[in-house]
């Protein structure tokens, strides 16, 4: 007599290899604090006022050379 074909009693199971090392963060909110944001508008507010100082003398300069330039050629 044959012993009966019985089907596999057992799961083959597939071993994954995991690894996990803790992160280290730190969160941080958009919004600026109010008294750092004022500092940065007034800060802002001084650079604004050198450059716009910085363009006027520049286009002082050129008004004074093309004056110049013109009382030339009226001679």
């Amino acid at each position: 007599m044959e012993a009966p074909k019985t089907e596999q009693d057992f799961e083959i199971k597939q071993k994954r290899k995991t690894r996990s090392e803790p992160i280290s963060f730190e969160t941080q909110a958009h919004a600026l604090p109010p008294s750092v944001r004022s500092q940065f508008k007034s800060l802002e507010d001084q650079l604004f006022i050198e450059d716009r100082k910085f363009l006027d003398l520049k286009e002082i300069k050129n008004t004074l050379e093309a004056y110049a330039y013109e009382f030339k050629n009226n001679l």
